[in-house]
């Protein structure tokens, strides 16, 4: 409408059209282009800080161009040497280099792996930012029940990848360095890990807490308002790795965190705060790690099976599940269930610690039996459910199917993904390999991390942006993912580029690690791909 018309000329205006119905306006909203922006405090410091990262990245940027063109390394190993970590000319030049070596220091079908994974989590995320929107929602269920679907609706999957490729690759390095220097220090293993981690999330939860509500407009703007408060008043529970125990919020109308998935990072952190006590056994008292490795993966199986029995919720997040906020709580995502697939990839790290340099001579039968069960193991995991996983349900999970999959799924899934890792780095993998490994992966693969922190956030603000009724149909949501994934991307580009890749050169600048001095470029490739996989 005409923005000189007021809310009382078109409340009056449509109440008239409305008269002699039974229907009546409830709620007049409107807004101008021209509206004048109204800067908080918060809004200020934020963009202050903005400004401050990008003078520094300007700067350092405009100094590795000069040291590049004039061959001055005096300046680079003088105290502006702290500044050239920000240039991003060398941190947008390693984004994009692409690594076709294939090595122990360079796994190549992980980053395959890591981004289909997480193309996979905004694929299933953006169901959830649209469907409650949606204008034909009862027509969403009988879309979404076809046999296919699954791999939508059961896409839970995709989480415990990034579980697995943690616990592999946490002990993969960590072994290596145990190798090489026969110590283990523990002020740097953390240290390392919080580091890396806490800048991204900082400077994400920031964004969404302040000037991310200027790029929200249209009839549903308010409903960005809970996200945001969520962050003023709950942002410290995603800074400390807490947010999956203290999931109450004092404000009703406030998310009880600000970054809702990163309930994640707070379990794989937590399992990252106990990996010693897995992994060192693995290299001092071999043996018995080994026992202890394999009674934690039995315990692993346990826990879940027996806490599904206990609290009688289903084996996984089913659709229109009565149920599913128990399951959420008590199983979804607390530590001592989501360890399965985490206590696999430690399993793995361990094989390919012993393998070492050694070539791996599989018998064609051991590939094909191989390849053959990890396929029909990953169709039934994804596509097992589907009887009970539609509206409305085909079936009544029994007890013994609610169990075996409650407690076997996640590390079974785990296992899947060892034997595809295992065969395609050993040259085994066919085809599959070469998709996996393929080079054009990586620069993605390198920010999957901030991605993930601002990628379902994203997702809300487009929808919260809608300026007509959504209409769900599986195309538009493959149309709203691909849109997701790009924006995604360059945000987390930027994110990557301000907060991530400065504090990773400055981290090797100032925590140096002992007997490493010119061999850090050697390190860098394991210590980077350790960072990506425990991202998301």
């Amino acid at each position: 409408m005409p923005d000189a018309c007021t809310e009382h000329d078109l409340q009056e205006s449509v109440s008239a059209a409305l008269a002699g119905s039974s229907l009546g306006v409830r709620r007049v909203q409107c807004q101008t282009l021209d509206d004048p922006l109204e800067y908080t405090p918060g809004d200020l410091a934020f963009i202050t800080l903005l400004c401050f990262f990008l003078l520094l990245i300007v700067s350092a940027s405009a100094l590795d161009v000069f040291v590049e063109k004039t061959n001055n390394t005096a300046i680079a190993k003088g105290g502006l040497r702290f500044l050239l970590p920000f240039s991003a000319y060398t941190n947008l030049s390693k984004l994009f280099q692409l690594n076709t070596r294939r090595s122990s220091e360079n796994i190549t079908c992980l980053h395959g792996i890591r981004v289909l994974s997480m193309i996979w989590v905004v694929y299933g995320h953006q169901h959830s930012a649209t469907a409650s929107f949606a204008a034909n929602m009862l027509m969403m269920f009988p879309k979404t029940s076809g046999f296919w679907y699954q791999i939508v609706s059961n896409a839970f999957f995709s989480v415990d990848t990034f579980f697995f490729l943690s616990g592999f690759l946490v002990t993969y390095v960590l072994l290596k360095e145990l190798s090489r220097t026969g110590r283990f220090n523990v002020v740097m293993f953390y240290a390392h890990r919080f580091i890396r981690l806490l800048p991204p999330i900082a400077i994400a939860t920031g964004l969404f807490a302040t000037v991310a509500r200027y790029f929200v407009s249209g009839p549903m703007k308010d409903g960005w308002e809970y996200t945001r408060k969520g962050c003023v008043v709950n942002w410290w529970k995603d800074l400390v790795f807490l947010n999956n125990f203290f999931t109450s919020t004092p404000d009703p109308g406030a998310a009880a965190d600000c970054i809702g998935q990163a309930w994640y990072l707070a379990v794989d952190t937590q399992l990252y705060l106990v990996a010693p006590l897995v992994v060192l056994p693995l290299h001092f008292f071999e043996a018995a790690g080994q026992l202890w490795l394999y009674f934690l993966t039995l315990t692993s199986i346990a826990i879940p099976t027996l806490l599904t029995y206990v609290y009688d919720v289903a084996p996984t997040m089913l659709m229109l599940d009565p149920d599913w906020y128990d399951f959420f709580m008590k199983i979804y995502i607390t530590p001592w269930c989501r360890a399965g697939p985490w206590l696999v990839g430690v399993w793995l790290g361990y094989v390919f610690h012993k393998q070492g340099h050694k070539e791996v001579v599989l018998e064609k039968w051991q590939v094909v039996a191989g390849w053959t069960t990890s396929t029909l193991v990953a169709f039934l995991l994804v596509m097992g459910l589907w009887s009970y996983n539609v509206v409305p349900r085909k079936a009544q999970y029994d007890v013994m199917t609610q169990l075996a999959y409650a407690g076997l799924s996640r590390p079974a899934w785990g296992a899947v993904l060892a034997w595809i890792i295992y065969a395609c780095h050993f040259g085994y993998g066919g085809p599959v390999d070469g998709f996996l490994s393929h080079p054009s992966w990586q620069p993605i693969s390198r920010v999957t991390y901030s991605t993930y922190l601002v990628a379902m956030q994203i997702q809300f603000l487009m929808t919260f942006s809608l300026k007509s009724p959504y209409y769900f149909t599986p195309l538009n949501v493959l149309m709203q993912t691909t849109a997701a994934v790009v924006v995604s991307s360059m945000v987390g580009i930027l994110v990557s580029l301000t907060a991530e890749a400065p504090i990773i050169g400055l981290e090797k600048l100032l925590l140096r690690r002992p007997g490493h001095g010119g061999a850090r470029k050697s390190f860098r490739s394991p210590g980077r791909t350790t960072n990506a996989s425990r991202r998301t």
